[in-house]
């Protein structure tokens, strides 16, 4: 941990414990940047067991983007240097960044996990080849860890990756200092091994490439395969002669045009659509797709689509993949009309539903407490003297019920009779109309109403009934009146399936169904205002801040974890000023990751009372640190919170105290 405390009107950075040890065989080689090829060149040929680091110095901050923005990062750095394993071998002051690529060799094909550690913010990317644009971030620290602890911060480990034994993957590591500790370190294990720092025979070196990289080069590659590519599907031989034949010189191999129906003689038809694929004749040449279909592989997906998202538009099987993980193939999305490659665009697929009703069941006459949400198949209750499950109390307690009813015909109308029979008080909501409303103590009474509900129409019931004594009756039959037969209720009630996620509000209160039902308040009822704690918050804000309605406890897998700092250990004084300073957050409560574009901003809560801090300043993500200016005199408590960008917002921190004399 780290305070910051003033001299002679700076702000320096004191590290609290700090401690420098080396262990292991670090092989550690320098060479002085003015030594280095132009802009730190790769060498021709890969080599086993090093990789390189650089680094730029005089940099600010513990941000790796500080080092990421620079307009000589990568090619330009500072220093340079090679290492054996992913360990920083020796501090190199404060205030420096450094960057470590490489590529990564699996000793065996299986499932990999990589750890991160560094003091301060510490990335590890890890790409699915050799190539660096394949590279995503596996692992992160977001604020500062001792030295090789890889616990701080759920975020510090990778999932579990497949690696196959002989392919090279490439890897980067990123590395911001700012003042303190300095260190980073990457641990792996795998198949045959327990976590260990990655070090040795798996690492080498990046070299540059045999084959040029600039444009013209690649796309004469292109147009030549293109062009032997079609030969070959067409039984010709081998035809090594250049210039191609292209009469028109418009790009176009004259076989390929004439195949196609295409003029060899206009060049006009280079840039034609005559298939509609959003693909020019060009651009089918090129990947290898029929300028007369406008899906070649006849996957679902339009030519164009599949090349829009650098999918493969000669290939089916790509219509079933599922490209930015999103749980909906590509063939769905692209029906859906939502991005293929937008983890967050994804097809609605509407709310799922099983056989019964939901149950809510609740301690008090007016829900009070919710005790137990499960599904009921049907209403048909006779409790006598006991209670429906064991945490639920004999008397005084209430049940809300919910469903859809859909009638058994295939065409038309008719007619159903609703009878609810209740000991003691109920009410009966058919499509949000309170048709029958009998809330007081009575026996066991039975009330009727009916309703006419027209084919596949899906008719939303709730049904409200307490206990406060005696006896506990509570039944509803359903009845076709044409027929005198009561239905079945499992085969014609439908519940929401809350274990699926569904954004469909029956009663338009902005708060979906799946919510209401699982937290114990109504899908039928509009009560997005209604206020069930103590507090005064209504239920859309504690729905709209992840909060239980009731206790306001956070709700699971939910809101960011509170910056991470003690923020008092982090207050000067200059002046009449105060400087507030902390370490964005690297998880959320339920232990998984959030990354630094997931926040949205900070609020700083601040006053005289540390119970009633009224005064509010936000602050933009990117910052982590604020100054207050001109405060008056007296004791001031200081408090901070995070949001993301759902909105979600984490708890205040502990007030922060500091005297301005």
């Amino acid at each position: 941990m780290r305070a910051r405390y003033p001299m002679n009107n700076y702000t320096v950075a004191i590290a609290l414990t700090c401690s420098l040890a080396l262990s292991g065989c670090q092989s550690w080689s320098f060479r002085d940047i003015q030594e280095l090829p132009p802009t730190a060149a790769l060498p021709q040929v890969r080599t086993q067991g090093e990789v390189q680091i650089r680094y730029w110095y005089n940099q600010a901050g513990v941000q790796t983007s500080t080092i990421t923005t620079l307009t000589s990062y990568p090619d330009r750095p500072d220093d340079a240097g090679i290492l054996s394993s992913l360990e920083l071998p020796e501090s190199k002051g404060d205030n420096y960044g450094a960057m470590v690529q490489g590529l990564i060799s699996p000793p065996e094909t299986g499932l990999y996990q990589f750890f991160v550690a560094g003091d301060d913010q510490t990335e590890l990317w890890l790409g699915t080849s050799d190539q660096p644009d394949s590279a995503e971030q596996i692992a992160i620290v977001p604020g500062w860890t001792g030295t090789r602890n890889y616990t701080k911060y759920e975020s510090q480990k990778s999932g579990l990756i497949e690696l196959q034994k002989g392919n090279f993957y490439y890897f980067q590591l990123l590395y911001k200092q700012g003042g303190g500790g300095s260190h980073f370190s990457v641990a792996w294990k795998g198949p045959g091994f327990e976590q260990q720092t990655l070090s040795g025979p798996a690492l080498y070196s990046l070299s540059s490439s045999q084959y040029p990289g600039d444009e013209n080069s690649q796309a004469s590659f292109l147009r030549g395969y293109a062009i032997g590519h079609f030969d070959a599907s067409q039984g010709l031989g081998y035809a090594p002669s250049y210039p191609p034949l292209d009469k028109d010189n418009d790009g176009l191999y004259d076989n390929w045009e004439a195949s196609y129906g295409l003029s060899i003689t206009n060049s006009a038809d280079a840039t034609s659509d005559s298939d509609d694929d959003l693909m020019t004749a060009t651009d089918e040449f090129l990947a290898g797709t029929r300028p007369d279909t406008a899906d070649t592989d006849s996957d679902g997906i339009p030519d164009g689509v599949e090349y829009a998202f650098n999918m493969d538009p000669t290939d089916p099987s790509d219509a079933n993949r599922d490209l930015d993980g999103d749980g909906a193939t590509n063939l769905e999305e692209y029906q859906a009309e939502t991005r293929l490659n937008d983890p967050d665009d994804f097809p609605d697929t509407g709310p799922a539903y099983i056989a019964g009703y939901t149950g809510q069941y609740f301690t008090g006459r007016n829900f009070e407490s919710v005790i137990l949400i499960r599904n009921d198949q049907a209403i048909n209750f006779n409790w006598g003297g006991g209670s429906p499950a064991p945490d639920i109390p004999t008397d005084h307690f209430s049940v809300r019920w919910s469903g859809f009813f859909q009638a058994p015909i295939s065409s038309g109308s008719n007619t159903y009779e609703f009878q609810l029979t209740t000991d003691d008080g109920a009410r009966l909501y058919l499509d949000n109309d309170l048709v029958i409303d009998q809330w007081v103590p009575r026996g066991a009474t039975t009330n009727i109403v009916t309703k006419d509900i027209k084919a596949g129409e899906l008719l939303p019931i709730t049904v409200e009934y307490f206990e406060v004594g005696s006896g506990a009756r509570a039944q509803l039959e359903i009845i076709d009146t044409n027929s005198g037969d009561t239905l079945d209720q499992p085969n014609v009630m439908t519940t929401l399936d809350r274990s699926v996620s569904s954004e469909q509000d029956t009663d338009g209160d902005n708060i979906p169904d799946t919510w209401e039902l699982t937290y114990g308040t109504s899908m039928l009822i509009p009560d997005a205002d209604l206020v069930l704690n103590s507090s005064g918050m209504t239920t859309i804000e504690a729905y709209s801040s992840n909060l239980d309605p009731r206790s306001l406890a956070p709700l699971p897998a939910s809101e960011p974890t509170m910056p991470e700092s003690e923020v008092a250990d982090s207050t000067t004084s200059l002046g009449a000023t105060v400087q507030l300073a902390w370490t964005a957050p690297g998880t959320r409560t339920d232990g998984s990751s959030i990354a630094l574009s997931e926040i949205d901003h900070y609020e700083i809560a601040y006053g005289k009372d540390p119970d009633s801090l009224n005064n509010t300043v936000p602050v933009a993500s990117g910052e982590d640190s604020y100054t207050f200016t001109d405060l008056p005199t007296g004791e001031w408590y200081f408090s901070i919170r995070v949001y993301d960008t759902n909105g979600l917002a984490s708890k205040l921190s502990e007030p922060a105290s500091y005297t301005v004399e």
